[in-house]
């Protein structure tokens, strides 16, 4: 259950602080009642020359925002608590509904042994824990190779237990780990649901109508090594996700495959009817069950008034079916299929800060939504037909080279401009776009935020 509350009181809140940030800087944590309250907010811009990203960015948009609000507390020496709100605005996902982000108890037992209970972030690459506050990093939008904005909801938190410590290994450097089990809260209207439904072939339109994670665990290992500023580390999530959908059949797009492209199921005998017309057919209902596997190895390393930082990342979906009708039965070889698709992300970057007024960043990433296909010419999985047409074949790749200009403009206000010139379009969705996608675009981005 996403856990909602009025919007309204949570803006006027955020504005408050902001025009009257001498105020909130003024209040004492024991003016709290031992509270320590910080929270954050952001207003930004997209326009790209052609694909939509995540929104109607070809036009250029506003709806590219978020807030979150805060608090902490200690109860003793040992037991802790902590609260997060969070509401974020990207094009058709979330549209400011706000939710509970974190909110658990830790307890400190040993450095090398902690427990925590509720509302938990999942560790997921160096920034995921992190992400919700843009003033604390250079870039707008994370290298989308690994943190992909449509999949955020997926490993933004996870309602369960965690285990997590230190060791220190004196000359050896800093052993850090953190372990975690329990279910995450995903709504049907958040970006998921987009992004499930994308993964299917062009010939079928999914409307996600439920679903349901029953079990999660995630966990994180960590080395701060002897070279100061250098740590190294792997972080991985396995999540099963069950989905029941509305699903229609396009014949239309059928009806475009030459003859050949068709394979054996030329032989099927509804294929005659479905490619006879270019309408939407509505087939009965599938449900998927999808166990996602994914694992990122994380390199950083800080260095006077540079940041390096390399990512690598593959993630496993094992997708089955079940509750197949006719005419989806005769497309599949029985129900209960279980195909598997492994994507691919990596990058590097470089950030370095000039002053106190001025940062730098740049990166280069490489996403490939099917590894064994980086060139778009292998067939589909559900279908076997050819993936992509030829002039599609970009589909099969995204290719990111960024460059972001950071200016901090006043007290805990940050200003960013960056750009992104793309090769491919692996990470547009098509519920996004409705022509044809162009190979190469460019993005620009911009973002204001405030943080006390």
């Amino acid at each position: 259950m996403i856990y909602k509350i009025k919007i309204k009181k949570l803006v006027l809140s955020l504005i408050l602080l902001f025009f009257f940030s001498d105020f909130a800087f003024a209040v004492e944590y024991d003016d709290l009642g031992g509270i320590d309250m910080h929270g954050g907010v952001s207003f930004g811009y997209m326009h790209s020359d052609n694909n939509n990203l995540y929104a109607d960015t070809s036009d250029g948009t506003f709806q590219f925002s978020d807030m979150y609000l805060s608090f902490a507390a200690d109860a003793t020496d040992r037991l802790h608590a902590a609260v997060q709100l969070y509401s974020y605005d990207l094009g058709t996902m979330n549209n400011y509904k706000v939710f509970l982000d974190r909110a658990f108890l830790s307890y400190d037992y040993k450095e090398w042994l902690n427990i925590s209970g509720g509302l938990i972030k999942i560790p997921h690459g160096l920034y995921n824990e992190s992400r919700d506050s843009d003033y604390l990093r250079v870039n707008v939008l994370l290298p989308q190779c690994i943190y992909q904005d449509s999949w955020r909801d997926v490993i933004a938190s996870v309602q369960g237990i965690s285990a997590f410590g230190e060791f220190d290994m004196n000359t050896a450097g800093i052993i850090a780990y953190n372990f975690e089990y329990g279910v995450p809260n995903i709504d049907e209207d958040t970006g998921v649901s987009r992004f499930l439904s994308d993964m299917l072939p062009g010939m079928l339109d999914a409307d996600v109508e439920e679903i349901d994670v029953s079990r999660a665990y995630a966990g994180s290992l960590f080395w701060e090594t002897p070279l100061d500023g250098l740590k190294i580390g792997v972080t991985g999530y396995k999540i099963k996700i069950n989905l029941n959908t509305a699903l229609s059949i396009d014949g239309g797009f059928l009806s475009e495959l030459p003859a050949e492209m068709l394979g054996p199921m030329k032989d099927i005998p509804v294929l005659d009817f479905l490619t006879g017309i270019g309408v939407l057919l509505d087939v009965n209902p599938l449900h998927l069950a999808l166990d996602v596997e994914n694992y990122v190895l994380s390199t950083e390393y800080i260095w006077n008034n540079f940041t390096f930082a390399a990512e690598y990342a593959q993630q496993k979906i094992n997708i089955g079916f079940d509750s197949i009708g006719q005419p989806m039965s005769m497309l599949l070889e029985d129900t209960g299929t279980v195909l598997t698709v492994t994507t691919e992300g990596y990058y590097g970057s470089i950030a370095y800060r000039f002053s106190e007024l001025f940062e730098l960043g740049v990166y280069y990433g490489e996403y490939y939504p099917d590894k064994s296909d980086k060139d778009g010419t292998g067939n589909d999985l559900f279908t076997g037909l050819p993936k992509f047409s030829e002039d599609n074949r970009h589909r099969a790749w995204q290719k990111d080279a960024c460059m972001t200009f950071r200016f901090d403009i006043a007290k805990n206000v940050a200003l960013k401009l960056e750009g992104h010139v793309m090769d491919g379009t692996a990470q547009i969705n098509r519920a996004d776009n409705s022509g044809e996608l162009s190979e190469d675009w460019f993005l620009f981005a911009a973002k204001c935020s405030y943080v006390f």
